[in-house]
């Protein structure tokens, strides 16, 4: 029962992200099917769009609250958590505002909703992250699952829908359940936590200064895998777009699968007593990682043509070498994101930002020729070659940490 009870929140943990890229999954699916090509690739800048807006989001709300909250507002967490979820929300009602209004200004289809489907993701976002850093992943677990029932049910009901309104309309409907359930699950929480006056200057003071690091490092990610999707439409066209976010999705359980490893390996990194016994466990990490995403690769390398077609209805087919293009992504950033989780472990997560920036130097030029070239398999090569230039660097950087971390931990 204990070893349950220790496991429970590791599996929280992964059945989170699994049913969040499900979300994702059985809407892009959908979507893909049902819209023209283009429209299709509207929705996908979008949706890249939001995620574009978490990375600020997050490192200046978020992710310093995971390591200010617990540590030093214990006492005042009531006041601080409510001063940031009320900043946070206010912060996506003005890119709401701002999008709605571009939107009725251009008159493009769709941008009502996705205004609506902001400061709910945005929000989801944040309040997923508070439970965390309660040490609580069963209340985010069971919001994904929430989501991901609610977009289901809602899809077969509107089986009919033809727009980018309509399913961003279901989009924003399946946010606002999952956030609902969440704010419900911190109004019983909430009496318990210390009500001690906050200095929010302070605050923002801390938040500003720890997201000028952590965006710098998030952005340069960024730029090695999401940023081209933004630039297919110029460098290629709307349609190509469609066919990458259609191809990128089949694969995004499996690249948040390997996240959650990333996420569960640093606590497991952090006690290790010894060099060999980090290097043991790392290895042990990269070893299932490896015989997760081989047998990815094999199976859209060798079924992808027929299984893509099946799934969208023969759209977005991409060339024979673009499935084994595809399969390979997972793989790469799965490697990527365990020497990540091996760095923040040895307390040098700034060496991320480092491997990032040495990625975009060596790829990002190459990147936009392949893209302007190749299209999608281009885009994929381009970010096959960013993520393994990161895991590249970061195993030269984890060797050379690894004597002097160990030594002065004796």
């Amino acid at each position: 029962m204990s070893r349950i009870s220790k496991g429970l929140p590791y599996l929280a943990t992964i059945g989170h992200r699994g049913f969040t890229a499900g979300t994702n999954l059985v809407l892009t699916i959908v979507a893909g099917r049902a819209l023209e090509v283009a429209d299709f690739g509207a929705l996908a800048l979008m949706m890249a769009v939001i995620g574009l807006l978490m990375i600020f989001h997050s490192t200046l709300f978020s992710e310093p609250m995971l390591v200010y909250g617990p540590r030093d507002y214990q006492a005042s967490l009531q006041r601080y958590l409510g001063f940031l979820g009320s900043t946070q929300f206010g912060a996506g009602l003005l890119i709401s505002v701002a999008i709605g209004v571009g939107g009725l200004i251009l008159g493009k289809e769709g941008y009502l909703a996705f205004a609506i489907v902001v400061p709910l993701a945005l929000s989801l976002d944040f309040q997923d992250r508070s439970f965390f850093m309660q040490l609580n992943p069963v209340v985010p677990f069971a919001s994904s699952v929430i989501q991901f029932a609610t977009l289901t049910v809602l899809l077969f009901l509107g089986s009919g829908t033809q727009t980018i309104g309509g399913f961003l309309g279901i989009y924003a409907t399946s946010f606002l359940a999952a956030n609902l359930f969440q704010l419900v699950a911190h109004l019983r929480t909430w009496p318990q936590f210390g009500t001690a006056e906050l200095a929010r200057d302070e605050v923002v003071r801390r938040h500003v200064r720890f997201a000028a690091w952590s965006m710098a490092s998030h952005l340069l990610l960024f730029l090695v895998t999401n940023f081209y999707i933004f630039v297919l439409p110029v460098l290629q066209d709307i349609e190509t777009t469609a066919v990458f976010r259609a191809q990128s999705a089949i694969i995004g359980p499996g690249a948040q699968a390997f996240s959650a490893l990333g996420l569960i390996a640093v606590p497991m990194l952090r006690v290790s007593t010894d060099r060999d016994a980090f290097v043991g466990k790392l290895m042990r990490f990269l070893a299932v990682i490896t015989a997760l995403g081989v047998p990815i690769i094999l199976v859209l390398g060798m079924f992808g043509r027929p299984l893509i077609g099946l799934i969208y209805a023969d759209k977005y087919a991409l060339s024979p070498l673009g499935y084994w293009l595809v399969g390979l992504y997972p793989l790469a950033i799965g490697y990527a994101f365990m020497i990540g989780s091996a760095l923040r472990a040895l307390d040098r997560a700034d060496l991320i930002a480092r491997a990032a920036g040495v990625a975009v130097v060596l790829t990002l030029p190459l990147g936009l020729y392949l893209t302007s070239r190749f299209g999608v398999e281009g885009v994929i090569i381009a970010q096959v070659l960013g993520c393994l230039t990161v895991t590249g660097h970061g195993v030269y950087t984890t060797r050379l940490l690894l004597h002097s971390h160990f030594e002065k931990a004796t």
